[in-house]
């Protein structure tokens, strides 16, 4: 990040290139379906392109793209309007449409619980069980010590479980 930052266009294809999977994936946890994690993960590099000359080195490029990510989800979210929401029966790999209507019911609890926890919780959850990240993992990417992800962990996954009623 550091050479990207100081002009080097090919560190920035390597960034993509490094991370461009994991945050299509965190994009589609976060976001309806691949249209719009693709969108939101292309919007999260442009963001990154955008951002470089701002960049401090003290901060981890890999914590700096997850919020990107986050924040082009949620715009994303913000222009999304509710017939979009409803992909084409064609584009859904489940095999009945009953067991697409469950998915996304359940999906559409566990997105509107997530908001309803704060943000520093929720982004612990997502990289811990969406990305699969380790807490020692998510402690570097953020910059904060083990201890602070796991209880920041333990309170979010006590908050998600009231948000969603059990």
């Amino acid at each position: 990040m550091a050479a990207f930052a100081a002009g080097d266009l090919d560190a920035f294809g390597q960034l993509v290139g490094r991370y461009r999977d994991a945050i299509v994936h965190f994009c589609r946890q976060m976001t309806p379906d691949w249209h719009a994690a693709e969108d939101a993960a292309q919007e999260t590099f442009v963001g990154l392109f955008r951002c470089r000359e701002r960049y401090t080195p003290t901060a981890p490029c890999r914590a700096l793209l997850y919020r990107l990510a986050r924040n082009a989800c949620i715009d994303a979210a913000r222009r999304r309007r509710p017939a979009e929401e409803a992909p084409t029966e064609s584009a859904d790999p489940r095999p009945t449409p009953a067991a697409t209507a469950e998915a996304r019911a359940e999906a559409a609890a566990v997105r509107c619980a997530l908001g309803r926890i704060t943000a520093l919780q929720r982004e612990v959850l997502v990289l811990a069980h969406f990305q699969g990240l380790t807490y020692t993992e998510i402690a570097g990417a953020l910059g904060v010590p083990v201890g602070t992800v796991c209880s920041r962990a333990a309170a979010g996954y006590r908050a998600l479980r009231r948000a969603l009623g059990g």
